[in-house]
């Protein structure tokens, strides 16, 4: 008996955990067809990053019904990010006759600057023609981080090779 309490606690909190970090908050203003926003807003290299993606699917195309969206990964974003889709407990499975909505939170520590291209792969399941997979390309610019204090500053490069460091100070030096 003990065991199985415990057990039921373990799972309830596991769950809870795991939902209240895969909360995304759907745009219902968006009502064309697509993935929204179509550019990610610009990340830091170094700093916590958290945006919301919507998907507004359609019920059927060329007259052929559609009787669910996959999404199956989203790839190419930089480490430090991961993504989690608001119906992640059935797979990122979506049935449009129930809802045309769904999103996902891109969210985590982007560790490296430069310029991304996210892909949210979607295999649309079609009557009669069958899976139709679905490639929408997502660009993301992650910024070099800055570092600075009263007298310095230092912004690191997005092509990684250099960095640039600038003084508010002048510093003089003198021979004894």
């Amino acid at each position: 008996m003990k065991n199985s309490t415990v057990l039921w606690v373990t799972s309830l909190l596991l769950h809870a955990f795991s939902f209240s970090f895969g909360q995304c908050t759907i745009d219902s203003t968006q009502t064309s067809a697509g993935v929204y926003p179509s550019a990610l807003p610009d990340a830091t290299a170094g700093q916590y990053y958290s945006q919301d993606v919507t998907f507004v699917m359609l019920l059927d195309t060329l007259g052929l019904p559609i009787t669910n969206y996959h999404i199956t990964t989203v790839t190419g974003l930089p480490i430090g990010l991961n993504w989690q889709c608001n119906n992640y407990v059935n797979g990122c499975n979506y049935d449009p006759t129930v809802n045309l909505y769904g999103c996902a939170n891109i969210s985590g520590t982007p560790l490296i600057p430069g310029s991304y291209t996210a892909h949210v792969t979607v295999i649309a399941s079609v009557s009669v023609v069958g899976d139709q997979t679905v490639d929408y390309p997502i660009p993301l610019n992650v910024l070099p981080a800055q570092t600075s204090n009263n007298g310095f500053s230092m912004t690191n490069s997005s092509d990684r090779k250099s960095t640039r460091l600038n003084s508010s100070h002048t510093v003089i030096s003198y021979a004894v």
